[in-house]
C-alpha cells in the first residue's frame, strides 16, 4: 500500500473529521480511507464534459435552437 499525506487542512475541518471519527468509533485515518474509493467514483465535472462531448450530438436533437426553445417558453409563463 501507498501512504497519502495531506497537508494544509483547516482546523476546522480537521476537527470535524476527528470528532466524526470519535462518533463512528473509527481513527481518522480509516473514517478518510472508506471515503476516498468513493471520491474517486464520483469524477470530475472535466470527465463529465469530455464523455458529452465525445458521445456526439443526441438523436432527433439536430437543428434544435435550445436557446430560442427556452426563451418561448418563458414568455408564455
Amino acid at each position: 500500500m501507498v501512504m497519502i499525506q495531506v497537508r494544509n487542512v483547516p482546523e476546522d475541518l480537521h476537527e470535524q473529521l476527528r470528532a466524526r471519527a470519535a462518533d463512528e468509533g473509527v481513527s481518522l485515518s480509516e473514517l478518510i480511507r472508506r471515503e476516498l474509493p468513493r471520491i474517486a467514483r464520483e469524477g470530475s465535472i472535466g470527465g463529465f464534459v469530455r464523455g458529452l462531448e465525445q458521445r456526439g450530438p443526441l438523436a432527433g436533437a439536430v437543428g434544435v435552437d435550445v436557446t430560442r426553445y427556452v426563451r418561448e417558453h418563458r414568455e408564455g409563463r
